[in-house]
């Protein structure tokens, strides 16, 4: 029986290889980077993109958590640093 599975040529195999190791190593890096640069994290660089898109750059909770997609704990410890830092203001919604 013949193997008619499609492999990767050496060429294509390369530049998957090369893909996923950047996949792989990018996060870390661009982590490391913020914090080293600015004090915060990807995951609070996500929180205050989503806010300076946000229309009076305001956001509820919620709707802020889906959009920085992170879960609700996640993102209250989140806007506590960046709170703590002086990036944010937490106000209770007016609804």
């Amino acid at each position: 029986m013949a193997d008619d599975t499609p492999w990767l040529a050496a060429e294509e195999l390369r530049a998957w290889m090369a893909l996923s190791a950047m996949t792989e190593t990018l996060p870390a890096a661009l982590d490391a980077q913020l914090k080293r640069d600015a004090g915060i994290g990807v995951f609070d660089y996500y929180v205050l993109a989503a806010l300076s898109e946000a229309p009076g750059r305001t956001l509820g909770m919620t709707r802020l958590s889906l959009m920085s997609q992170g879960s609700p704990s996640r993102l209250s410890h989140a806007v506590g640093r960046l709170e703590k830092q002086g990036w944010v203001v937490r106000r209770p919604s007016p609804d």
